[in-house]
């Protein structure tokens, strides 16, 4: 009766593993479908997919996301350390481990356009540079 019940139990869990990879394969097809993958460049793309002699310009700063701490940003935009600290006189002791959305939410400012000033600011970071050039 016991080698009986526990053949069950390993049928019935082959049969559920069966069943939610036949669930996974068909929303990766539905997502591949709908094309979101294919319409944005993914950061692995945006940091280390670029040819050598590729730069970073203007466009990526759409990029930018509210879940994306200073230092990321200043990585990625080859920006000076205290750049942005400076420009968006950012007062936070966790500058520039703390992430848009939560810096924007701790000082009680819309996320949206906290961001907005981000880009705006990377973007005028970016021009100045390629001025010089």
């Amino acid at each position: 009766m016991k080698k009986y019940s526990f053949k069950l139990i390993l049928l019935a869990l082959g049969i559920a593993i069966l069943f939610f990879s036949f669930l996974l394969v068909r929303n990766i097809r539905a997502v591949n479908r709908s094309g979101m993958i294919s319409q944005h460049r993914s950061l692995n793309e945006l940091l280390l997919g670029r040819q050598k002699n590729q730069t970073i310009s203007v466009s990526d700063v759409n990029y930018i996301d509210y879940w994306m701490t200073f230092k990321y940003i200043n990585t990625i935009f080859k920006l000076p350390e205290n750049y942005l600290k400076d420009r968006l006189s950012i007062l936070s002791d966790r500058y520039p481990n703390v992430s848009l959305g939560k810096y924007a939410s701790t000082n009680k400012i819309d996320r949206a356009l906290f961001v907005s000033e981000v880009k705006k600011t990377v973007n005028s970071y970016l021009e100045t540079v390629i001025n010089q050039k």
